[in-house]
């Protein structure tokens, strides 16, 4: 083809995709306030992990296959860890943070109940025994999935790609208050 067919193939192509994706200014400002709205929620998530002095993560089966990004989110951290059943070893039991499994009973009332935030992380309250949920502190939820369950009261949901989430908890991960090794002293127990 010449450049002149090509270039009138370019034109043809422009105004068919115009065409078909062509949306109304009521319809482009719908969409840019869902986008605002999402991009509100991640922000006002991120803020409440960065300001928590007592977070408690919670890994869930969602987060599994995201081991490396998980372990370099919580390696250091003095946050105790919990996780379920179908996410144990992605934080090694040797770590100080490391405060065992979630069931949804009571092994876990101690940590949780000191919590200022609890924060999901690949979370799905299948996991969990069924029963209501007893403690206080606000619960921050990423996943790639939306949590359909009212199992626990989410403050903020932030639902999308898992890893780039984790990179962002990293960015802003706090300096708690916890003791070190507060998640091992609970795991022992």
């Amino acid at each position: 083809k010449s450049i002149q067919q090509v270039t009138q193939s370019m034109e043809e192509i422009s105004t068919m995709s115009s065409r078909l994706f062509s949306v109304s200014k009521e319809q482009a400002s719908s969409a840019r306030n869902i986008v605002d709205a999402v991009d509100n929620i991640k922000a006002m998530a991120l803020a409440m992990v960065a300001a928590a002095q007592r977070p408690v993560v919670v890994l869930g089966v969602g987060a599994r296959h995201l081991s490396g990004p998980v372990r370099d989110l919580l390696r250091g951290t003095d946050a105790p860890v919990l996780t379920t059943y179908r996410a144990k070893g992605l934080v090694p039991d040797a770590w100080p943070n490391n405060a065992g499994m979630v069931s949804g009973a009571t092994m876990e009332a101690p940590i949780l109940g000191a919590a200022d935030l609890i924060v999901f992380i690949g979370m799905d309250t299948v996991e969990l025994f069924p029963g209501s949920w007893p403690y206080p502190a606000p619960v921050v939820a990423f996943a790639a999935w939306p949590e359909d369950s009212q199992y626990a009261p989410l403050a903020c949901e932030v639902v999308g790609d898992l890893e780039l989430m984790i990179a962002q908890l990293a960015g802003i991960w706090p300096a708690t208050a916890w003791e070190h090794g507060a998640g091992r002293a609970h795991f022992d127990r």
